[in-house]
């Protein structure tokens, strides 16, 4: 599969790679606390309420993951994701819900029609069920790290665009209103939004607004001196691009009544100024930590466009030309780049 892709659908398989990582870390994390837990009671078997070995499989979906783990007949323990683009968790769960087993795929919601849970020592039809559970996970699930929050939101933005590239008609249909729903909340919450931590946390789980890209990371540290509130890794002409982002209010004005830049964007534009002394002095460390930095560019996303008159526009444009490698951008402008996106991605609907 991945011998036709092209060099960002490759990072955006990278990058669902990493995912599954994390992931795997979660399910043998699971298994391990119940062994401990059966250890400490002398009067349970885990053998006998977890047979060994215990394999699992990832069904990836836009809205979350079913996690099913199933004793494997075939001895070793195996880990592995299936996306299934086009699909909700409800509704996969209610028409099919599979799991394996020695005699093949159990499609168990002909039998039990969105059943979670754990099933031991039973049959299904011809199928012999001796061990599996059946778990949803979504963003925030409290078992999960943060690491591995960000792993699940990585699954689902990868398999977003993934799916976008190579699916059928219907299923395109069905993520372009998907994408166009985040586009139309995301404008919602600009005009409703009373502090900078509410729409940073609608970006951070809506990575997609920053689109186009492959990899989304919140809260990038940069040694212990600073933190990016984004890192967007992109490609452009086939150069590897890494955007920092600098997010303010979009309450917050940019420039005084006078004309000046108000003290907010200047902090901001001081922000930046640190993270470039900070990235050149340290460009190996970054290169270890980002897939590649062949170009690195700057933003700063702050206020909104209706406050902005046309000699403040003429003003923004001049900052603009004077630092080549930054760009000062409104939240609506953001919005605009979403919608634009999502726009040129429609033409695949045929």
């Amino acid at each position: 599969m991945e011998s036709d892709l092209d060099p960002a659908a490759r990072r955006l398989m990278e990058t669902f790679s990493d995912a599954l990582r994390a992931l795997r870390a979660f399910h043998e994390r699971e298994v391990q606390g119940a062994a401990e837990l059966f250890a400490r009671n002398p009067g349970a078997s885990f053998e006998e309420e977890y047979p060994q070995p215990i394999s699992a499989v990832v069904w990836v979906f836009s809205d979350g993951l079913v996690l099913t783990r199933y004793w494997d007949w075939r001895g070793g323990s195996r880990f592995e994701a299936i996306a299934q683009p086009g699909h909700t968790t409800e509704g996969w769960l209610m028409r099919q819900n599979l799991i394996p087993t020695e005699q093949g795929l159990l499609r168990l919601a002909s039998f039990m029609p969105g059943s979670t849970g754990v099933f031991r020592s039973g049959f299904f039809g011809r199928c012999m069920v001796r061990y599996a559970s059946v778990d949803v996970i979504r963003r925030g699930d409290p078992r999960l790290s943060d690491h591995e929050n960000w792993a699940l939101i990585d699954f689902q933005a990868t398999l977003l665009t993934i799916a976008l590239a190579r699916p059928h008609p219907p299923q395109r249909k069905q993520l372009l209103d998907e994408l166009r729903e985040v586009a139309a909340h995301f404008r919602g919450r600009l005009d409703t939004a009373e502090r900078e931590e509410d729409l940073q946390a609608f970006l951070r789980d809506n990575p997609i607004c920053f689109a186009p890209y492959y990899r989304v990371h919140p809260k990038f540290d940069l040694g212990a001196e600073y933190e990016v509130d984004f890192v967007i890794e992109s490609q452009a002409s086939g150069d590897a691009v890494t955007r920092f982002v600098e997010i303010e209010p979009a309450s917050h004005r940019l420039f005084t009544r006078s004309g000046d830049p108000t003290a907010k964007l200047r902090h901001a534009q001081r922000q930046i100024d640190d993270w470039k002394t900070w990235a050149r002095r340290n460009h190996a460390y970054l290169r270890e930590r980002l897939h590649g930095l062949d170009t690195i560019d700057y933003e700063i996303i702050i206020g909104r466009s209706g406050e902005l008159s046309a000699d403040s526009r003429r003003r923004l444009n001049t900052i603009s030309q004077e630092v080549a490698d930054l760009t000062i951008m409104t939240y609506d402008e953001l919005l605009s780049r979403l919608e634009t996106f999502i726009s040129n991605l429609a033409v695949l609907v045929v």
